[in-house]
C-alpha cells in the first residue's frame, strides 16, 4: 500500500464524512477540486473508493482497515506518517527492532533515506533508538493507529461503524468513540445497546475530563456489563476493563485507572475485576495496576 500525502487526507476525509462529494473533500483537505478528482480517479481505480453517478464518495471493504486506522487520529500527523515508503518503515519496525541497514533491505530504500525519515519519526515520539536499532514506542498514538491497520481484519456491523471509530472489537462487544452521540444512537438497530464509558464516563467518579468525542460500550447482546448498567453509568470495574482495552499503551489511561483504585478502594469488587480482568485477557495489567499502589491501598480482596 504506497499511499501519498495528498490520497491518504482524500481517504481520510470520505471516512470520517461517507458520502461527501468533490467539493466538500476539497474544502476539508485544502486540495483543488481537479486534484481531488485525480485523486479519486486513482483510487476507485485501485478499489479503494466508490463514487456515486454525482461524485459522492463511499469506501470499498478493501479500504476499511485503513479508514480505521486513519479515523483514529484528529491532527494531520497521521496522513504524512503513513504516506508512501514511510509506512513500510513503520511495517518493519513493527514486528520488532531493526538496524538502518535491515530496515533498508525491507523497504527498498538508501540507508541515508531510512536514517532521515527513522530521525523524523524520532522527532514526535514514535520511534527511538536503542543502542543503534530502532523500536516503536508503544504509549504513541499512532501506534494504535497502526495496529488497527496491520492487525487481523475483523468484520464490523454497518450500523455499529456508522460515522465512528471503532477502537476495540470484542465478541459482539465494541468501544466505539463518535463525535454526535444522540445522531449515532439513533442509526443503532433496536438489537444494539449502547452506554457511555473510558474517558466519557470518567466525570462520574471524579476525574473532570472533556474528551473530543464521545467513547461508547456498544453491544448486540444483554452482556453482564449492560445489566450492571442499567442506570445509565457505567460500574467501576467495567470502566477500569474499557479503559484498558480502549487505549491499553497510554500512560494517560494508567494514571486514570491508578485514580480510579484509590480513590474508591471500598467501592471496587476486586474479585470481580479480576474475573472481567481475566475474561478480556487483561489479567496482567490489573494486577500491575493493582500492585502500583499497594502501599496505599486499604483492602485487595
Amino acid at each position: 500500500m504506497n499511499l501519498s500525502k495528498s490520497e491518504l487526507q482524500v481517504l481520510r476525509a470520505v471516512s470520517l464524512n461517507p458520502g461527501i462529494n468533490i467539493k466538500n473533500i476539497s474544502g476539508k483537505t485544502g486540495l483543488s477540486e481537479p486534484r481531488v478528482y485525480s485523486i479519486v480517479r486513482d483510487l476507485r481505480g485501485r478499489g479503494l473508493v466508490k463514487p456515486s453517478r454525482t461524485y459522492n464518495m463511499a469506501l470499498y471493504p478493501s479500504a476499511m482497515q485503513l479508514s480505521r486506522a486513519l479515523r483514529s487520529q484528529r491532527d494531520g500527523l497521521i496522513e504524512e506518517a503513513f504516506a508512501g515508503k514511510r509506512l513500510g518503515i513503520l511495517e518493519a519496525l513493527y514486528e520488532g527492532s531493526r538496524s538502518v541497514e535491515e530496515i533498508s533491505q525491507a523497504v527498498d530504500l538508501s540507508d541515508k533515506r531510512v536514517y532521515n525519515y527513522l530521525q523524523w519519526f524520532e522527532s514526535f515520539g514514535l520511534v527511538r533508538n536503542v543502542k543503534g536499532r530502532y523500536v516503536l514506542l508503544k504509549d504513541h498514538p499512532l501506534y494504535g493507529s497502526l495496529r488497527l491497520l496491520l492487525s487481523k481484519p475483523v468484520k464490523i456491523p454497518f450500523e455499529v461503524e456508522q460515522n465512528a471509530f471503532v477502537s476495540w472489537v470484542g465478541e459482539g462487544e465494541y468501544i466505539v468513540h463518535t463525535s454526535d452521540p444522540g445522531e449515532y444512537r439513533q442509526g443503532l438497530q433496536d438489537n444494539f445497546l449502547a452506554v457511555g464509558t473510558a474517558c466519557s464516563a470518567l466525570d462520574y467518579y471524579g476525574i473532570h475530563v472533556i474528551p473530543s468525542d464521545t467513547t461508547l460500550y456498544v453491544t448486540g447482546r444483554e452482556t453482564d456489563t449492560i445489566k450492571r448498567a442499567k442506570k445509565g453509568c457505567m460500574p467501576l470495574e467495567d470502566l477500569i476493563i474499557h479503559l484498558l482495552l480502549d487505549d491499553p499503551y497510554s500512560e494517560k489511561t494508567r494514571r486514570y485507572v491508578h485514580w480510579l483504585i484509590q480513590r474508591h478502594e471500598d467501592r471496587i469488587d476486586f474479585r470481580y475485576l479480576r474475573r472481567k480482568a481475566l475474561e478480556y485477557n487483561l489479567q496482567k495489567k490489573i494486577e500491575s495496576m493493582l500492585y502500583d499502589p499497594k502501599p496505599v491501598l486499604r483492602r485487595r480482596k
